[in-house]
């Protein structure tokens, strides 16, 4: 066989680090890469994808994900953005229905999500699967895409690759790919290389401390977990890659997935909310709607570095998304803001909070069933990390009712709005739903 090694070329290419240098070249059946934010996981394994498109004489690609509608704006976005990086754009062909990426020498990228199985069944002969946020799929699922690997040629590299943050260990990954966690695991999240127990087997574990180009702004949010204390599971899994077991203490338990908005015929309420960001913590903006006694969260925009008009401002963002005469709910925090954005023409006020607000705006959001619609994948990441804070060793009950205050803008954004619209004296939630 032809290894990977061989067949690519890495004059023009850097990794994000010494440490994932071997992972370019290996041509491992199972190449695992797990660990904390912002630490090059995602775009050492695009990288990889353009690669081998480049080089190999035979290569069909599957991105694969829980949810469909996630690949678009996460792995697919990050590839373009690397074949752009390095000037191959004219090399490639980029569709977004059916969504996918081809080669001129034939190499194609296609994308499948697991909520629509049956398209999965219908690729013939895939050699390489990626699966982004692989803790979220269940083991038959992995079986099944891996399974579908195949090539009756031997010269062809057949690999699947697993990306993920250790949310918890609670999962078939680690049952199936990890040896004994005390055989490899350090408390200061520096290992890297660990020996698996399955054959044909390569994990790397990371943190931003290993990635080059780990910029400054993504470095002090993962280092302000800190201030949670060195047990939280918010700091051992996202600063230090640790396991963790996230599933505990989730505010937000009961989640559910749609493609797309209910017919605008059915919206009782809609608008937009709002919270203020700039150097570390995004700027996020979501689409709210009320439609058959059921919440609808839509992310528009999770960006850093937003200023309120002008050039890359949150006036231009409210414009790129047809958000004009639409009402929108801010953070009332930042009046200076809101009111530069009204002078600009568009509907916005600040939510009026009250003592407690968090957590009554959260009691009243989970009042209903709350769905999130289209990609949003910023807004589903902090669905699956919003926990309630640890209580203190002498309470007998292991969580508080407020929650922790980070990994929340979307959230958050999407509580000022539910705030304006329900939190009336003389209106309980459910009359308006009808």
């Amino acid at each position: 066989m032809t290894s990977v090694s061989q067949i690519h070329n890495f004059q023009k290419v850097k990794a994000s680090s010494k440490y994932y240098a071997p992972i370019l070249k290996s041509d491992h059946r199972y190449i695992i890469m797990y660990g904390g934010r912002s630490s090059g996981k995602s775009y050492t394994a695009c990288l990889k994808t353009v690669l081998r498109m480049r080089s190999d004489k035979y290569f069909k690609g599957v991105v694969l994900r829980k949810i469909f509608a996630d690949i678009k704006d996460s792995v697919f976005e990050q590839i373009w953005d690397i074949i752009q990086q390095y000037n191959w754009q004219d090399e490639f062909h980029y569709t977004k229905s059916p969504l996918q990426i081809r080669h001129k020498n034939n190499n194609v990228l296609l994308a499948r999500g697991l909520d629509k199985p049956a398209k999965l069944k219908s690729i013939a002969n895939p050699n390489y699967i990626h699966i982004e946020e692989a803790d979220e799929i269940k083991f038959e699922d992995f079986i099944k895409s891996d399974t579908s690997i195949r090539h009756s040629d031997p010269s062809v590299v057949q690999q699947m690759i697993l990306t993920f943050n250790p949310e918890s260990e609670d999962g078939w990954i680690n049952d199936y790919f990890f040896p004994a966690k005390l055989s490899y695991e350090k408390s200061d999240g520096s290992h890297t290389y660990i020996n698996s127990r399955m054959k044909n087997t390569v994990i790397l574990h990371t943190t931003y401390k290993h990635n080059d180009f780990c910029s400054e702004g993504n470095i002090d949010t993962i280092n302000r977990l800190k201030n949670l204390g060195e047990d939280s599971n918010y700091y051992m899994v996202y600063c230090l890659g640790l396991w963790g077991n996230a599933l505990k203490g989730l505010v937000f338990e009961d989640i559910n997935y749609a493609d797309e908005m209910p017919a605008k015929e059915h919206w009782k309420k809609s608008g937009y909310g709002l919270d203020f960001g700039f150097t570390n913590d995004p700027t996020a903006i979501v689409h709210c709607v009320l439609a058959h006694g059921e919440l609808y969260f839509q992310e528009k925009t999770y960006k850093t570095g937003l200023v309120n008009k002008g050039e890359y401002s949150i006036c231009q963002e409210l414009n790129k998304n047809g958000i004009e005469k639409e009402p929108i709910v801010a953070d009332s925090a930042e009046p200076k803001s809101i009111a530069e954005i009204s002078r600009e023409g568009f509907n916005i006020k600040g939510v009026k909070k009250g003592k407690d607000s968090v957590e009554a705006g959260i009691n009243l959001m989970k009042q209903y069933k709350i769905n999130i619609v289209g990609a949003s994948p910023n807004l589903k990441k902090e669905l699956r990390s919003y926990k309630y804070q640890e209580a203190k060793d002498n309470t007998q009950s292991e969580l508080t009712n407020k929650p922790i205050d980070a990994w929340n803008h979307a959230i958050d954004a999407a509580r000022y709005w539910c705030w304006h619209n329900f939190n009336k004296s003389h209106l309980t939630p459910r009359a308006l739903v009808f």
